[in-house]
């Protein structure tokens, strides 16, 4: 599959005109609950030709590309990603964090992964992520007819608020060792590992029923839901360090054609 990605970014490179900076997997295969039907989720950074940034319209700063049903592709212009990285958004700090990278082709990925906590904040991520969880809690239904899949987008976010909670640091991508780091009950790691094992067999609904998982999402929502206000509010302007990392990058990519 590696092979095939490659080949399908050099495709859109070609009929984009862009450069790819860095191509991720994301989603489940990063959290270590993919089967092996599980399609994969590439999410990638580019870079256009300079003069594309000196037009004065604003242009279109995605690149999506549903290439079948197993593999899924989407990009952000590095522009549209420093923006989001400026605001620590949640999605893009995951993709920073995967361990599935199949292209990194300039030094942009490292330079964005060592100013992560510099960039990182705890308020944002964690509303964001308290906002997901208890919102797919909603969601579910009851007993057996839930799918595994919407017990894993109740207990991923979950597990990033309780990270935040104790660490006010960026969340590791995989369950397993939030799960590790966070739960004591053992009844409920019982439950996450039952869980975690029959996604990854490639069941679609839980084998038997999983209570104490159930209970522990509507404990854990309760207890975190006032403690947004008790976390680190510190303001950080990191536009200088990203504007120096956009302006390197353009440097490393197209030469000597700037100053």
């Amino acid at each position: 599959m590696k092979d095939k990605i490659i080949k399908e970014m050099k495709r859109l490179e070609k009929e984009n005109e862009v450069s790819v900076l860095f191509a991720v997997e994301a989603g489940s295969r990063t959290w270590g609950v993919s089967s092996e039907n599980s399609d994969y989720d590439v999410r990638f950074v580019y870079i256009h030709k300079i003069e594309w940034y000196l037009a004065i319209d604003e242009k279109r700063d995605v690149i999506e590309l549903p290439v079948d049903k197993s593999l899924d592709m989407s990009g952000w212009d590095l522009q549209k990603a420093l923006r989001l990285y400026r605001k620590s958004n949640p999605q893009f700090l995951e993709w920073l964090n995967s361990d599935l990278v199949y292209v990194e082709a300039f030094k942009t990925l490292e330079q964005l992964r060592l100013v992560r906590e510099v960039v990182f904040s705890p308020v944002t991520c964690f509303h964001h992520y308290f906002s997901m969880a208890r919102r797919n809690f909603k969601s579910l239904g009851t007993g057996k007819e839930i799918k595994l899949k919407k017990y894993i987008n109740v207990l991923r976010p979950l597990l990033a608020c309780l990270w935040i909670e104790k660490f006010e640091s960026i969340p590791p991508n995989r369950i397993t060792f939030l799960t590790e780091k966070l739960v004591a009950k053992p009844l409920v790691i019982r439950d996450i590992n039952k869980l975690i094992k029959d996604k990854q067999r490639g069941y679609e609904y839980s084998q038997v029923s999983l209570e104490d998982l159930l209970f522990f999402f509507e404990r854990e929502l309760e207890r975190l839901r006032e403690l947004g206000g008790e976390l680190s509010r510190q303001e950080k302007d990191v536009t200088p360090l990203l504007n120096e990392i956009f302006f390197e990058t353009v440097k490393e990519v197209w030469g000597g054609r700037i100053p």
